[in-house]
């Protein structure tokens, strides 16, 4: 790994509700919806920490080059870069992501979510690109708090 790169996971609060989802009555879709609702939310909280600071436009591209750098090894995520969505609207990547088996989803949104920090670090850097995304990327972080420490 390159010096300066950041890993992550699947965010806990994604792979807590795909797990949530994962017994034997679930269909494989429901689990898919569960994954997909929560990586929702995460980029909703990500918008919410970031919009402040880089504003709608800087997220919008940095969410839509995320999008299409995932495309490359997803084929069925060109269907949200074409569709243009601010990085507000997440419907095509929600209706994306509830459309794969739920360990497809989990892996894409993984996927995302670095392509997302890797834009963002080289940009900004690593260490500060962790401190803006840690509240978004925070176990069970729905609405960010990190404003408050902002001057």
């Amino acid at each position: 790994m390159a010096k300066g790169t950041l890993t992550l996971r699947m965010a806990p609060p994604v792979r807590a509700a795909a797990e949530a989802h994962d017994d034997e009555s679930a269909a494989p879709f429901d689990r898919a919806a569960a994954v997909a609702d929560a990586a929702v939310a995460r980029w909703q909280a990500v918008g919410q920490v970031l919009v402040p600071i880089i504003g709608r436009g800087g997220v919008d591209a940095l969410h839509k080059r995320t999008l299409h750098l995932g495309s490359a090894a997803r084929p069925w995520l060109a269907a949200t870069v074409m569709a243009g969505a601010d990085a507000g609207d997440h419907a095509t990547l929600r209706e994306a992501l509830a459309a794969q088996s739920p360990a497809d989803a989990e892996a894409a949104q993984d996927a995302l979510l670095q392509h997302f920090r890797d834009l963002l670090a080289s940009l900004i850097g690593a260490s500060l690109s962790e401190r803006l995304l840690a509240p978004a990327l925070a176990a069970g972080t729905t609405a960010p708090a990190a404003s408050k420490n902002l001057p």
